[in-house]
């Protein structure tokens, strides 16, 4: 009889986000390593990521999830505790402002990764490490005022709190940056939850990831300029991103937690520090 290689001893990495993108790139790094679960809102290229990994041996089981719909994150909640041993989660699925409108977007980037990382905290054991992907847009410290509402995305009153203090709708890239803003806070509070049972939270915030779909989109809409500020001259790949989830789930990292890693090649440093002040203002205050 073959043995079932998602029963194996090898750890379980769930990837939500996985057909494609940064979700895609840490599903092949961790294909090696660990058995994979992931998920996607879209079944075809779920599908079709499943397959070049099963073709190569890999052990893949997949599951369609939309992060905004609850049912469905608990029953990838529930698949994963079926499968055993959850090593690793990165949180990789998102919407960024040519994709949605800004609630759509802060449903999925924020209360989206509230319900993952409460639904797998039942999960999570010695050496368990949790990834959520944020974004450098998280760092535009205009948005730094909305901290004490954004601390709390589950409040009855989040919405009506929110709207009070700023305008919303018609505003993607403003909600896309208080999305971003509540996963890294997101990451500082839930760390003791994920800390009493043995295991790591953090978040990476991206720059401009070139060669993503999002990437794609928002480099022509201003996103491009990042590469200008940058120390490194560059924009990032999805296997830059991946590479920097390794370490993190790795025993190298094994005090960090609690923290957002910024990944974006020096280009926050370049506003705040080598930018006209004008244009270090206009970052830090996102109005489109």
């Amino acid at each position: 009889m073959v043995a079932n290689p998602l029963t194996s001893e090898l750890g379980l990495a769930v990837i939500t986000g996985a057909g494609g993108g940064v979700g895609a790139a840490c599903a092949r790094r961790f294909a090696s390593t660990h058995r994979l679960l992931i998920s996607d809102v879209e079944e075809e290229r779920l599908e079709r990521a499943a397959g070049e990994l099963r073709a190569e041996g890999r052990a893949v089981e997949t599951m369609v999830c939309d992060l905004a719909d609850a049912d469905a994150v608990g029953r990838l909640a529930n698949r994963a505790g079926e499968l055993g041993s959850l090593r690793v989660l990165v949180n990789a699925a998102g919407l960024s402002p040519s994709m949605a409108d800004a609630w759509r977007i802060l449903e999925v980037n924020l209360f989206g990764t509230v319900a993952v990382v409460d639904a797998l905290t039942a999960h999570v054991s010695p050496g368990t490490v949790g990834i959520c992907i944020a974004s450098i847009s998280g760092w535009r410290r205009g948005i730094w005022r909305f901290d004490e509402i954004l601390r709390d995305p589950l409040a009855t009153d989040f919405r009506a709190r929110l709207e009070a203090e700023t305008e919303i709708d018609g505003f993607p890239g403003r909600g896309y940056a208080l999305s971003k803003r509540g996963v890294i806070l997101l990451v500082e509070r839930r760390a003791r939850d994920w800390g009493a049972r043995g295991g790591r939270l953090v978040s990476i915030s991206p720059g401009l990831i070139e060669d993503t779909e999002m990437g794609k989109l928002e480099a022509p809409k201003g996103a491009s300029g990042l590469i200008g500020v940058s120390a490194l001259g560059r924009g990032g790949t999805s296997t830059d991103i991946a590479g920097v989830c390794a370490m993190l789930a790795s025993p190298d990292a094994a005090y960090v937690t609690g923290v957002d890693l910024r990944v974006d090649g020096g280009s926050i440093a370049g506003y705040w520090h080598h930018s006209e002040p004008a244009v270090a203002a206009a970052w830090d205050q996102p109005g489109y």
